[in-house]
């Protein structure tokens, strides 16, 4: 039997993937050709690899994650805090301006100092120094050139934005130590026993996340979290059994009220009020996955990759909370 995707049971056939001939690798968290071959990880499919593909798939991506030694070496890449920083607001500013619009950095250099110009650069962080600009490019982050009026301008490299990764990781600002130690709860065996499905579609909405910022993978990143979040709320009601709760799997704010409504009685007034705000809040979550999911058509507004790293914290942080707290 030959090993290729479209006889493995490690994969998600996802509609909008199937039209163009492919389908979602499960341990790889990413698109891929429905019939590559010989794959090392490739498993049967059949019906008993099927019932635990999530389960089996997250193992396998647990073993290569300890396996894999650091991608960086801090000695590799020698940059001075202030310049990690430029770095990081510059790779921002890329990622959110819609792909269409993007264009070439300037920097303005005059007597009062050098001014950073781009569509999305906060003002606060536009007066710079451009030797700093030149450190980066010395590194390959960034491909510095001049126009023929003698105007740098530069744009970001690839190795620019896989090292913008490895500093936001390495950096560990507050908000994302907060996610980390919801990652954290999320990646325990209690919880991918419980939600198997809900933990392997988020995690592979936020590999796509560092990984691109496509207008295809973005739209991709909101059907991800939709379905996410829609197989967590089954789940509650599966575990809860609420009375008179919509069968369909995208009433997901009814079908959390029925299931809050199950605990109700055994909840204090401040965890009650508590809990009734996470709805409010789940709502609102899923207003923010719709609009990623179509590309916020309806709003008139080009989707970015800030849109798709709001939709996939916010799917993280409502999800947990509503675990913790019933």
């Amino acid at each position: 039997m030959k090993k290729q995707c479209n006889l493995c049971g490690l994969r998600e056939d996802i509609v909008e993937l199937i039209r163009q001939k492919k389908t979602w690798c499960l341990v790889f968290g990413k698109e891929v050709d429905n019939k590559s071959i010989d794959c090392e990880h490739w498993h049967p499919d059949g019906s008993s690899i099927r019932n635990q593909k999530h389960q089996i798939a997250a193992e396998i991506k647990r073993d290569l994650k300890d396996k894999m030694e650091p991608e960086w070496n801090d000695v590799e890449i020698l940059l001075e805090p202030v310049q990690q920083e430029l770095l990081i607001t510059i790779v921002e500013s890329a990622r959110n301006t819609p792909i269409d619009s993007r264009q070439k950095f300037i920097i303005a250099q005059s007597f009062d100092g050098d001014t950073l110009i781009y569509p999305t650069i906060p003002k606060e962080k536009a007066q710079i120094y451009f030797g700093d600009v030149e450190a980066l490019a010395h590194e390959s982050l960034l491909s510095l050139g001049y126009s023929s009026q003698g105007t740098p301008n530069f744009d970001v490299t690839p190795l620019g934005f896989k090292y913008y990764e490895y500093l936001k990781k390495k950096l560990g600002e507050p908000v994302e130590r907060v996610v980390k130690t919801v990652r954290t709860y999320l990646d325990s065996n209690n919880f991918i026993k419980v939600y198997p499905v809900t933990y392997e579609k988020w995690c592979s909405a936020e590999d796509l996340l560092w990984k691109t910022d496509s207008k295809q993978q973005l739209t991709l990143i909101g059907h991800l979290c939709r379905e996410s979040i829609q197989e967590f709320a089954n789940y509650l009601v599966c575990i809860h059994n609420p009375s008179n709760v919509p069968p369909d799997k995208s009433k997901t704010v009814a079908r959390l009220k029925a299931v809050i409504g199950t605990r109700v009685e055994f909840l204090g007034d401040s965890k009650k009020a508590f809990l009734d705000a996470l709805i409010s809040y789940w709502g609102t979550v899923i207003d923010l996955i719709q609009r990623q999911e179509h590309d916020s058509q309806k709003e008139g507004q080009p989707l970015v990759w800030e849109d798709a790293r709001a939709v996939v914290f916010q799917t993280l942080i409502v999800m947990f909370e509503v675990d913790r707290n019933l």
